[in-house]
């Protein structure tokens, strides 16, 4: 409904030039189901039309994961897409934008050069709203990295209004010099997928008339790939971005009474113009307290946190390589971000995610715990296994793991794994 048909009508306009991002998860069933959309990206690839962004594998919230294994994430994605494209990536999608400074040099120490976020986390930096039109430069521990802002203007715009909406806003950006720049990068989902978009991007021709538009206005707007863009030009100026994300997980993420207030709030100093400079300083949550907010998802990313270290242990053993691999596929699997947090349309609140997740962690820890301690093993730990400040017992087996939290009455979270069933 989506990525098939953008992408035939995008192979008819020869001089439209665009970027993609997919999660590897997406590339390997593309691979098994559509190999020949595999071979279209290649083709273009080939052409210098696209360029493709590198990112987590398995589409982590990067900040959640240990740095091991964001490294790990990042390099898989990247061979990946050398091995399929012939092509090496400069640049990552940072899933869902969450961003913490501390990602540079997991990024910058894996080859990649710039990742986009969206501009109203650049505006908390108190920059110039007149002079966001190109990419900034950040640093940490001596690493570098470039960034590149999300107009969230377009993003609202494409591919929901006229096109001569968006056409119109382009061109009042564009200056004589042509050294701007202005991004829209944003869900392929919405392109066919999304709610009443078949019709409107299809159907009705939107995305037709809009690489028409663009096609007929190519003397004053261009289309590039940040890595040309890049060549020509120079950062802006360093910069240094608060923890964030886009405005509406931030405030997914706070309580709910609380988040109808800010809401509220927002709203009502967003109506008036003269509140342009209190309401770019104001931004929700963060979101790592979606561990703090539920339960379910603290307990989720502990029990990933303890299959890494489990892993990892393993990985220092000199045992079976072949279950090494297998138990790393199921922990990076393990880490997808979607059941950790929720929006709109799904994520922790839907089970058949949840499950997903506890049955790859499940089989990573079991692999990993027979391998260091031999079949019908039997271990016992005391470690404050949810971070709430008081240990808990876990008891592990070839069968089961229990986790007995002492202080609340012996309770315990049983999880089972038997013939790769949970």
């Amino acid at each position: 409904k989506a990525y098939k048909p953008f992408l035939e009508i995008l192979e008819k306009y020869k001089e439209i030039k665009f970027n993609f991002h997919y999660t590897g998860s997406l590339l390997l069933w593309i691979e098994k189901n559509h190999p020949e959309h595999i071979e279209k990206l290649k083709n273009l690839v080939k052409e210098k039309r696209i360029e493709i962004q590198s990112g987590g594998f398995y589409e982590p919230i990067m900040p959640s994961i240990p740095d091991k294994d964001k490294d790990i994430q990042i390099q898989k994605l990247n061979n990946y897409i050398k091995d399929k494209f012939d092509f090496n990536p400069k640049g990552a999608w940072i899933a869902e934008r969450v961003w913490e400074p501390t990602l540079v040099k997991n990024l910058a120490k894996n080859e990649i050069k710039y990742i986009m976020l969206d501009d109203s986390q650049f505006l908390t930096t108190g920059i110039d709203t007149k002079n966001i039109f190109g990419y900034f430069i950040t640093d940490n521990e001596n690493y570098k990295l470039n960034i590149f802002p999300i107009s969230q203007e377009l993003r609202y715009l494409i591919p929901f209004r006229e096109v001569e909406k968006s056409i119109e806003y382009l061109k009042l950006i564009a200056t004589e010099e042509g050294d701007r720049v202005v991004v829209l990068h944003d869900d392929g989902e919405k392109y066919g997928d999304w709610p009443g978009t078949q019709k409107w991007v299809y159907e009705d021709k939107w995305l037709e008339k809009f690489f028409e538009a663009l096609s007929e206005e190519k003397d004053i707007i261009k289309t590039t790939t940040y890595s040309e863009y890049m060549q020509k030009f120079s950062p802006i100026s360093k910069i240094y971005i608060p923890t964030g994300s886009y405005e509406e997980m931030l405030t997914w993420v706070l309580p709910a009474k609380v988040q109808d207030e800010f809401h509220t709030k927002l709203e009502e100093l967003k109506k008036s113009s003269e509140n342009d400079i209190i309401t770019r300083f104001m931004r929700g949550g963060f979101w790592r307290n979606y561990f703090s907010k539920y339960s379910e998802s603290n307990r989720m990313n502990k029990r990933m946190i303890y299959a890494s270290n489990v892993f990892e242990e393993f990985d220092k053993s000199k045992n079976n390589n072949k279950d090494k691999e297998t138990a790393l596929d199921y922990l990076l699997q393990g880490q997808c971000n979607c059941p950790y947090w929720h929006g709109t349309f799904g994520g922790l609140y839907l089970n058949n995610l949840r499950h997903s997740t506890y049955s790859n962690l499940i089989k990573s820890t079991s692999i990993s715990e027979k391998n260091i301690y031999g079949k019908n093993y039997f271990i016992k730990k005391e470690i404050d296994f949810d971070m709430d400040g008081r240990d808990e017992i876990i008891v592990s087996s070839e069968k089961e793991t229990l986790i007995f939290h002492t202080l609340s009455g012996g309770k315990y979270k049983r999880a089972v794994y038997d013939s790769g069933k949970r």
